[in-house]
């Protein structure tokens, strides 16, 4: 419906707008990282056509994973003060349960 891609275009450009008015560098996300960085990227080149976000126009949709999402985007969002202490705490956490199953 197009509801999901305006509101990712809110979210970059609410967080952008609090770190401007922090005087701190802008949250960009990309193509690899993210698919509102695919969107972005995608809206930036122009497009000619009422634009939806399809998982298809991401060349790196196998590593655009929910259950990976937040090792990807965690830290950058603590760092604009999307995420708190207690989360970061929890990524930390399961970060440390994936290296110890990594080495057994």
């Amino acid at each position: 419906t197009g509801y999901e891609e305006a509101a990712a275009q809110g979210l970059m450009a609410g967080i952008n707008a609090a770190q401007a008015a922090r005087d701190k560098p802008p949250l960009i996300l990309g193509r690899g990282e993210a698919y509102i960085g695919v969107l972005v990227d995608d809206l930036l080149k122009g497009v000619t056509e009422p634009y939806r976000m399809f998982t298809s126009r991401a060349e790196y949709r196998l590593l655009l994973r929910s259950d990976n999402a937040d090792l990807r985007l965690t830290r950058r969002a603590h760092k604009v003060g999307c995420v708190e202490a207690e989360r970061m705490a929890a990524l930390e956490e399961r970060e440390a349960n994936l290296k110890l199953g990594e080495s057994l």
